[in-house]
């Protein structure tokens, strides 16, 4: 066999999403879940929701 185990079993969009939350949810700091994440072949934007990926957040202007 060859190939990362990422290439030979591929994870669809949201299954990625829900692994990088849990590993997020779980992890001690942020460099143990950066870790992780990349020991996985994750990355933090799998984490995002789909509308969060399309929007930054930039705070409202006050008057």
């Amino acid at each position: 066999m060859s190939g990362s185990p990422a290439e030979q079993f591929p994870l669809t969009g949201d299954e990625r999403h829900r692994a990088a939350r849990v590993v997020a949810s779980t992890s001690h700091d942020a460099a143990d879940c950066e870790l992780l994440l990349a020991m996985l072949g994750l990355t933090p934007a799998d984490g995002l929701a789909a509308d969060q990926e399309r929007t930054p957040r930039v705070p409202p202007r006050r008057r």
